[in-house]
């Protein structure tokens, strides 16, 4: 019999030493994670609790649905859609079983939840391929922090490079001693970073290559981000 066509018991044979005189399939509905088993068409077959919590389906919605149902609209962590098989397809084809896969899929109400998927082959009495089953947890926190995060770091970047075309930029630390200055403020000077940084704040750049005194604004000295004319006159 072609092996796609056995009859397949969802979960398969528990030994009898599982849950110690408890039914395991009881077990499977109050765990925390999500779980869902696949035959080898890749048709649900099973889901607990959690898995009907997490995808936002019933049992019954779910039973005959595939990893490829397009209402999943599943995409991957950059928020595109989803190329290619889904990790528990992957694993029924290739053997290969995840512990850490990153799928986005849309609840009917229209979130995207994000999913942490491990998958695990099951096998019969004879070793054979019979399902696949698929375990996962709710990581849409951190998978949004992360993109957030990445957001506010790509914004900084923006205005790093506008301040840059437009202001001449001295940062010093608490002692005046400068930190860094921007690309702006070494071509305006006419001398590279690693010549400036390090000086004591009451230092300019003068033509064509000397260092001369220079007296700062009066002020507490203390870490900080001047942006400086692009003109200035020398201490007497």
């Amino acid at each position: 019999m072609d092996a796609s066509s056995r009859n397949i018991e969802p979960l398969g044979p528990v030994p009898a030493s599982w849950g110690r005189g408890h039914d395991p399939v009881a077990l499977l509905e109050v765990a925390g994670v999500g779980i869902v088993q696949q035959d080898l068409t890749g048709a649900i077959i099973y889901a607990n609790a959690e898995a009907e919590r997490l995808l936002g389906l019933s049992r019954d919605q779910m039973m005959g649905r595939t990893s490829t149902d397009p209402r999943w609209r599943a995409v991957d962590e950059r928020g595109r859609d989803w190329v290619g098989d889904h990790p528990a397809m992957v694993t029924l084809k290739t053997g290969l079983e995840f512990d850490r896969a990153i799928l986005g899929i849309h609840t009917p109400d229209g979130e995207c939840r994000w999913l942490n998927v491990g998958t695990r082959l099951v096998r019969d009495a004879e070793g054979q391929v019979g399902s696949v089953v698929a375990s996962f947890t709710d990581v849409s926190e951190t998978i949004r922090g992360r993109r957030a995060a990445e957001e506010t770091s790509q914004q900084l970047a923006a205005y790093h490079r506008a301040l840059d075309e437009h202001a001449m930029v001295v940062i010093t630390d608490a002692d005046g001693i400068i930190t860094e200055v921007n690309d702006r403020f070494c071509r305006a000077i006419g001398h590279p970073r690693d010549r400036l940084v390090g000086l004591e704040e009451t230092y300019l750049i003068a033509p064509p290559t000397l260092l001369r005194p220079y007296k700062l604004p009066c002020g507490p000295r203390s870490t900080s981000m001047r942006s400086t004319s692009t003109t200035s006159k020398n201490a007497p």
